[in-house]
């Protein structure tokens, strides 16, 4: 039963004039995130900050966001303040009939609804032609808690 009559607002600047580098923030504020018949309005902010370089195969990305909540009940529920970052290497290389394979590993730290965590993750890429991607990954999550995730991720992606 959202209303949706609240407004929201992003603003972003974005630098990209070396060859292959992308620098960019963004700051987003809504006016009521909670847009119910719920009776209190809570306004938020979210902001990042990401750097993309790519040269020949070699590529990395980071990422740092922080999300502020304002109003009692996020507050009293922990979650009026949310943040994390990632970094990303990785390397693709073009084999000889045009196809590609890519390596990656990403760690990234998070303090969420769900808590904090510390997370590693590798895997591989294989493009069969440019617009179609066979994925690969394998994750390691070590939240505060002590409580330890592990996963195998596959995935089949089509670019159009």
């Amino acid at each position: 039963e959202a209303n949706a009559n609240e407004w929201a607002t992003t603003g972003r600047v974005r630098y990209t004039g070396i060859p292959g580098l992308e620098i960019a923030s963004s700051v987003q504020y809504q006016s009521d995130i909670t847009p119910t018949s719920f009776s209190e309005k809570n306004d938020a902010w979210l902001g990042e900050a990401h750097i993309d370089f790519r040269r020949g195969g070699f590529g990395m990305r980071a990422l740092a966001t922080y999300w502020k909540v304002n109003g009692t009940t996020p507050e009293a529920l922990g979650l009026d303040e949310q943040w994390g970052y990632y970094l990303e290497p990785s390397y693709t290389f073009t084999m000889a009939n045009g196809s590609k394979l890519g390596f990656f590993t990403r760690y990234s730290r998070l303090d969420s609804a769900l808590g904090e965590s510390t997370q590693w993750d590798a895997g591989l890429n294989f493009w069969p032609i440019d617009n179609v991607v066979l994925k690969a990954d394998y994750s390691h999550i070590d939240h505060d808690d002590g409580d330890d995730e592990q996963s195998i991720n596959l995935g089949i992606g089509y670019h159009f």
